[in-house]
């Protein structure tokens, strides 16, 4: 098992090696012959894109991965992007505008996909993360009758560790919950009074009261 280990290992490094070393691929813009193999080749794309869904895209606290990238860098964007829609990993139908920036997400169904072929990821959190989101697509979040609410959950399990500060990713991954569903009662609770809050670099932790 542990030499197994090793070689996975072994193999992810030699496509992070290739994907950093020939900037062809993504980093800097595909060259006509890569881009079209790409668009045919959905184990070469996943492969491919593994490594910088693991280092580019946001995925960690997100309820699916997002590449967010300057206008300076369209061109590379919308490679990515087509390449992502022929294989149907995403459902935008262009590219979206954040401030300055532009931005394209990937499916749930299409984050499993690539995972399946290419995974794991060499840091165990988006491993964590990936199977949180692949687990939750399509499942009802929120308050449900008969079921104990989010922001109960969230107190309960805050009660067994009081004086630690909890981000939303944390409490997303010990509740098996998406981000969007936690934020929702984080500022719930906050209004209510039950919880203290501070921001750390640009993430939000909050603790009981």
């Amino acid at each position: 098992m542990l030499r197994f280990n090793w070689i996975q290992r072994q193999e992810k490094e030699r496509v992070l090696e290739r994907v950093f070393n020939q900037p062809q691929y993504l980093v800097l813009g595909m060259n006509l012959g890569v881009y079209q193999e790409c668009m045919k080749n959905k184990k070469l794309v996943a492969k491919v894109l593994l490594p910088l869904i693991e280092f580019e895209f946001s995925l960690v606290g997100d309820d699916s991965p997002t590449l967010l990238q300057s206008v300076s860098n369209v061109d590379q964007l919308k490679t990515v992007f087509e390449i992502c829609q022929r294989h149907n990993w995403t459902n935008t139908k262009k590219l979206l505008k954040k401030g300055n920036n532009l931005y394209f997400r990937l499916t749930a169904n299409g984050l499993r996909e690539i995972y399946r072929i290419a995974g794991p990821f060499i840091k165990s959190q988006r491993n964590d993360w990936t199977l949180l989101i692949t687990e939750r697509a399509g499942k009802k979040g929120g308050y449900q009758v008969g079921k104990q609410p989010t922001d109960k959950k969230i107190a309960k399990l805050m009660k067994k560790e009081p004086k630690k500060w909890w981000s939303v990713g944390e409490v997303c991954l010990r509740l098996k919950l998406t981000s969007s569903t936690i934020r929702k009662s984080f500022l719930k609770m906050h209004m209510h009074g039950l919880v203290e809050r501070k921001r750390v670099g640009n993430a939000i932790l909050l603790k009981l009261k």
